[in-house]
């Protein structure tokens, strides 16, 4: 049997209904929807947490994996603020929801974070010793507050979004 086989077979299934779970969730993200404020954000903030505790959990003996982890999630907010990452969406007067345009990327970002997670559960299931190896925690805690990063800042544009349409400035 080959190690590919192996690795596939020998995967909890937990694993592959999360990965069912993040391809739904990025399948809804595809279209148009009008959405609450709420709705729109709590599952960037969850996957912040789901992130953060994972670092926590995964690289336990490093403390500094939660400042790189910050300074990732920092870096990739001002980025993506900067970039004009998530703009498109507007709120809708009418049925007082913001209305957030169809996209892939969501689906692409939770697809990757989806295979670094896996990738380093992998490299650590077959050499557990990696655990301690700075690139590896360093590496992993990075990118995991990147996407942090771009989660929280969608969930801001979004807050920004919604607090400009329902108080607009009069003019």
């Amino acid at each position: 049997m080959s190690l590919l086989t192996t690795i596939l077979l020998r995967t909890p299934v937990w694993v592959w209904l999360v990965l069912a779970a993040l391809l739904a969730l990025g399948a809804s993200q595809l279209r148009t929807r009008h959405l609450t404020l709420r709705r729109a954000t709590v599952p960037a903030l969850i996957l912040c947490a789901v992130s953060l505790v994972g670092v926590l959990s995964t690289f336990p003996g490093h403390a500094a994996t939660v400042l790189v982890w910050g300074l990732g999630a920092a870096l990739a907010a001002a980025a993506s603020f900067a970039g004009g990452l998530w703009q498109g969406a507007h709120w809708s007067p009418d049925d007082t929801r913001l209305v957030v345009p169809g996209s892939r990327l969501p689906m692409l970002l939770f697809l990757v974070l989806f295979i670094v997670k896996f990738g380093v559960g992998i490299a650590l299931g077959m050499q557990p010793a990696l655990r301690d190896t700075t690139g590896l925690w360093f590496g992993a805690s990075a990118l995991y507050g990147i996407f942090s990063g771009l989660f929280i800042a969608r969930a801001l544009r979004y807050r920004q979004v919604s607090q400009a349409g329902a108080h607009p400035v009069a003019a």
